[in-house]
């Protein structure tokens, strides 16, 4: 199968076209057509200017036949088998753990603001003491 053939089948699957197809890629009308009439090869300009307006899709397709069409199609012979399942069970325990986490650095924030606390107390009453000590001595 040749280059033209190939973007024929993506002007199709896309839902293009042959002329809105051509006003895309800068070609001149009618010229997609008459290629396909011709079975013709396409230019390096033409695939090139395909290429650059058409991001989706894959070059190595285009020119080859080999590969998916489209860039972010994946072969199924490619595709991995994943339990998602089991990670989410997984995630969901580290979720948990993170939360016995969150519940223990809070318990420490309240004893230390507490401890806080009851260290500005115990600073108020030295103060006072203090002030009391330089009364007594000035009285003297």
């Amino acid at each position: 199968m040749k280059a033209i053939q190939r973007v024929k089948q993506y002007i199709d699957k896309q839902g293009y076209n042959n002329s809105s197809f051509e006003k895309k890629n800068n070609l001149s009308n009618g010229y997609i057509g008459t290629q396909i009439k011709r079975n013709a090869d396409l230019g390096e300009g033409i695939l090139n200017k395909i290429l650059d307006n058409c991001l989706d899709l894959n070059p190595e397709w285009l020119l080859t036949g080999n590969g998916t069409m489209l860039k972010q199609e994946i072969p199924q012979q490619n595709i991995v088998n994943v339990d998602y399942k089991e990670k989410f069970y997984k995630a969901l325990e580290e979720k948990e753990e993170l939360f016995k986490e969150k519940d223990k650095l809070y318990k420490q924030v309240i004893e230390l603001k507490d401890k806080n606390t009851h260290l500005l107390q115990e600073i108020t009453q030295l103060e006072q003491q203090l002030k009391d000590v330089s009364l007594k001595k000035k009285a003297i």
